[in-house]
């Protein structure tokens, strides 16, 4: 009887390292705030819309940030975020969320990159002609 008392509090410690690695577990299977494919298609259209931004044609009233037009990429956002059903603060949050998971940030740019390859190879091909 003295041995099963020993052995009571090893087998609680057991328990109880058991549930701490499901807690940590499922912990870590959250859901990002918003799905894969489609955090894939809105970076697409944001970097889409930040190469054109840079593309138009500014006058000397318009503010200058790294060259693009911030008026129309204040437009261009909107327009995003309105296609894609979500908010400016899911949006951050989102990314927020994926720049702590960068295994799935890089999944999902390296389905956007060869995209942007073909539509700048695309681009200048016609351009050429």
């Amino acid at each position: 009887m003295h041995r099963n008392i020993k052995a009571f509090p090893n087998s609680l410690f057991s328990i109880f390292i058991v549930l701490c690695s499901l807690l940590v577990a499922c912990y870590g299977k959250e859901q990002a705030p918003i799905e894969a494919s489609q955090m894939k298609d809105i970076l697409l259209d944001v970097h889409l819309a930040e190469a054109y931004s840079s593309l138009i044609v500014k006058d000397s009233v318009q503010k200058k940030v790294f060259n693009k037009n911030i008026d129309s990429l204040s437009v261009f956002y909107k327009i995003i975020l309105n296609k894609h059903h979500i908010t400016l603060s899911q949006f951050d949050k989102a990314l927020q969320w994926y720049s702590l998971h960068p295994q799935l940030l890089d999944t999902a740019y390296a389905s956007v990159v060869p995209i942007l390859e073909r539509m700048k190879s695309a681009s200048s091909d016609t351009i050429k002609k």
